[in-house]
């Protein structure tokens, strides 16, 4: 069984979902320290011209030390404001009303459940429109107590679901420690991903939002199928 690990970032990159495909398992990395200024509370979008890109932030409340399922919304309406941006941007788009739709309860509803929540709830419900959640999911706070340090924290999780191999991000090979995953008796594998290219793109890297209001579902999941095959 392959097993994907990923913080709960907010609605995530084309990359993200590539690499959920990729996984019979997903889990939700929520119980490690937040990290304020990655990806967790910021992705960018297209910007007001649809020529380039901005960022979409939530404000968040943490302190430090915090563990992602710690940090809550800076105010309530943090995230009205940020879906208003989102129609904004995408409203028009071929597939806009449809997706935004979707997107609406996983941003708005969830928001007081705290930022993993609100991120990870929005994931699944991305995931879903494209058939593209794996079989099997649980959050890391869900499998252990509390998590050991660095890379035997990710080992710790995959023998908590008993994986035999390892999905690691495209950056992991600069830091795996292949020995310790082989003591582990789990194969280590590297995500090979490509952005793909689809019609009215402004630039790789922007939220899988783009995609899917400018393309839609289906053919946003074939785009992941391609760029994984």
């Amino acid at each position: 069984m392959k097993v994907a690990i990923h913080q709960p970032n907010v609605l995530p990159w084309f990359g993200y979902f590539a690499k959920m495909a990729q996984a019979d398992f997903w889990i939700v990395l929520d119980d490690v320290q937040y990290s304020h200024g990655q990806y967790g509370n910021r992705v960018e979008i297209a910007s007001a011209d649809g020529c380039g890109a901005e960022w979409l932030t939530l404000p968040v409340r943490r302190h430090l030390g915090q563990s992602f399922q710690e940090v809550r919304l800076l105010k309530h309406d943090t995230t009205e404001e940020a879906f208003g941006r989102l129609y904004d941007r995408y409203i028009e788009m071929p597939f806009g009303e449809q997706v935004l739709e979707q997107v609406k309860f996983a941003v708005i509803e969830t928001g007081l459940g705290g930022l993993a929540k609100l991120n990870e709830h929005a994931i699944r419900r991305i995931a879903s429109m494209m058939q593209r959640l794996p079989k099997w999911s649980a959050r890391a706070s869900q499998l252990r107590k509390a998590p050991e340090p660095g890379e035997a924290g990710l080992v710790q999780l995959c023998k908590a679901v008993e994986a035999t191999t390892y999905v690691s991000g495209s950056g992991g090979q600069a830091y795996a420690d292949q020995g310790v995953w082989a003591e582990a008796g789990i194969a280590w594998e590297r995500f090979k991903f490509t952005h793909p290219q689809y019609e009215g793109m402004p630039r790789a890297g922007l939220s899988i939002i783009d995609a899917l209001c400018r393309i839609g579902p289906e053919e946003t999941a074939k785009k992941i199928k391609e760029a994984i095959s």
